[in-house]
């Protein structure tokens, strides 16, 4: 083999390393976990909850009443990396079911910052820094607001809200009334086999 034919194999073999070494791009599908995952903070909120208070987030009478493996099966299906893998599953759920909405959703998410908008907000209302979705909104600014205000509140994305699961979170602020109970904590008390009255 000549000093070419050489130069020409190893260029190839360098060719194929770098491309199995190289990071793979998100799918649009991950990359809308990402987004519902930037929008609403969830698995740090919970993370940073558990860190706070070691009976998080049972009641003191509940977290005494309960046996040790109930209360490490609470803290284990309400941890931020059960919450951070729901969100991307809700996500790719999404795209399965409305392939044609995703570009449209990653745009919205995307658009003036909105997602992290959605998200430092999230956290100040979490923080007790604000008293009201209202208020918590208010820190955005017009182009994010905007934004912010179609995902919730317009009706073509009522499916996208729901994937995120906006809809239990707005209901107090769009009907004046709690929603039921919100899937994670519904999955939570299955999973643990607790009865609803443990958390009130």
């Amino acid at each position: 083999m000549n000093n070419k034919a050489r130069a020409a194999c190893a260029a190839a073999a360098l060719t194929v390393v770098l491309a199995a070494c190289a990071t793979p791009q998100p799918t649009a599908a991950q990359r809308l976990g990402e987004l519902f995952q930037l929008a609403l903070p969830l698995a740090q909120l919970l993370d940073k909850a558990a860190a706070a208070d070691s009976l998080w987030p049972l009641p003191e009478a509940a977290a005494q009443a309960l046996t040790p493996q109930h209360k490490a099966c609470v803290r284990s299906a309400l941890s931020g990396a059960r919450m951070a893998r729901r969100q991307m599953d809700e996500a790719l759920a999404y795209a399965q079911a409305h392939p044609g909405e995703v570009n449209r959703a990653i745009s919205l998410l995307e658009q003036n910052g909105a997602a992290q908008a959605l998200g430092r907000a999230t956290r100040l209302l979490a923080d007790g820094k604000v008293s009201s979705v209202l208020d918590a909104l208010g820190s955005m600014d017009a182009a994010q607001f905007k934004a912010a205000a179609s995902l919730l509140l317009a009706p073509e994305h009522r499916e996208l809200r729901q994937a995120m699961h906006l809809d239990w979170l707005l209901a107090p602020l769009v009907s004046g009334s709690s929603a039921s109970v919100p899937a994670p904590l519904a999955e939570m008390l299955r999973e643990c086999q607790l009865p609803l009255n443990a958390f009130f």
